[in-house]
């Protein structure tokens, strides 16, 4: 795929976190690991059934936390968020945001991959009655070498310069988070899944053994700062732990930026963790595993930091 043929992307857009019990996982997020998440009782919903709640960071990546709100609507509004959650919690895919849906699918299909047309998304009224405002279009893919869902694309109604304007303007993160470096995808048949990303134009430029996760792990930059980071299984080990119980591809981790590593060392001693700062893909940085976060492991990382 050539530049032009490339959907421009502004970004990583978010991680999306499934949760039985939105309330518990906020409460941990928030208050044991630091981040920034409203009080109970305080999230939004949506028409297919389900509800959220969110914490955004200044480069305007956010971690999103979805829960089931209406069981009869989400059996046929969100089916596969249901069947992911009668077996799991977690991360459950990553969306990149694009300035057109309609322009990105095109492209895609120009590319030879299979893409449905966008679909408008939107929260309800408080009152749950009145007409609904599309909010956002997501791209999705039909067929995929990997568990479809995990990776689609989002247009917001919003441009996406007040966006950065409203993220670059909200207070720090408790936990000195200030944005997304990468999002881990593991995935069982690295050659297929680099070649579906490939012809999405984002194409592996750094591939280095991560033996901490006993992966090989591909770097897919997205932005000049934000990157894919697929990880294949090489031997036994957490990637391979991690495929087996999911049986497919899915978002095992997330690399963070942070300005001062001081706020999350704190949060690492309350869970009983160490914060020992190892040297990683990305130098030095802290990881809390994911028995610790709902199965999602957090790497907290100094902002400006590359693939070694």
């Amino acid at each position: 795929m050539t530049h032009q043929d490339r959907p421009s992307i502004h970004g990583l857009d978010h991680v999306r976190v499934l949760a039985r019990d939105l309330e518990a996982a906020k409460d941990h997020f928030r208050d044991r690991l630091g981040f920034a998440l409203p009080e109970r009782g305080s999230n939004f919903g949506h028409p297919l059934g389900s509800w959220q709640t969110l914490s955004r960071f200044n480069d305007a990546f956010y971690l999103e936390f979805l829960s089931i709100r209406d069981p009869e609507k989400a059996r046929t509004g969100r089916p596969e968020m249901m069947a992911f959650l009668e077996r799991w919690e977690g991360g459950h895919s990553v969306v990149l945001c694009v300035p057109s849906a309609p322009e990105a699918a095109r492209r895609l299909r120009a590319s030879g991959l299979e893409v449905h047309d966008p679909v408008a998304g939107s929260f309800l009224p408080e009152d749950d009655a009145g007409p609904l405002m599309p909010g956002w279009w997501l791209v999705n893919f039909e067929r995929a070498p990997f568990r479809r869902e995990t990776v689609s694309m989002i247009e917001y109604r919003r441009p996406w310069s007040d966006q950065i304007e409203y993220a670059t303007a909200l207070p720090a993160q408790p936990n000195g988070v200030t944005g997304g470096r990468a999002v881990w995808v593991a995935v069982p048949e690295g050659p297929k899944a680099l070649a579906h990303f490939a012809r999405m134009g984002l194409a592996a430029t750094h591939t280095r053994p991560w033996p901490e996760m006993g992966a090989i792990a591909h770097e897919l930059p997205v932005t000049a700062s934000q990157s894919l980071l697929l990880l294949t299984p090489e031997g036994a080990g957490p990637t391979a732990d991690f495929l087996a119980t999911r049986g497919d591809a899915g978002v095992m981790g997330v690399s963070l930026t942070v300005q001062d590593g001081e706020a999350i060392a704190d949060r690492a001693r309350g869970l009983g963790i160490t914060p020992t700062w190892r040297d990683r893909l990305w130098g030095p940085s802290l990881l809390i595993p994911g028995s610790q976060a709902m199965g999602l492991n957090l790497e907290f990382v100094r902002a400006g930091a590359s693939m070694r």
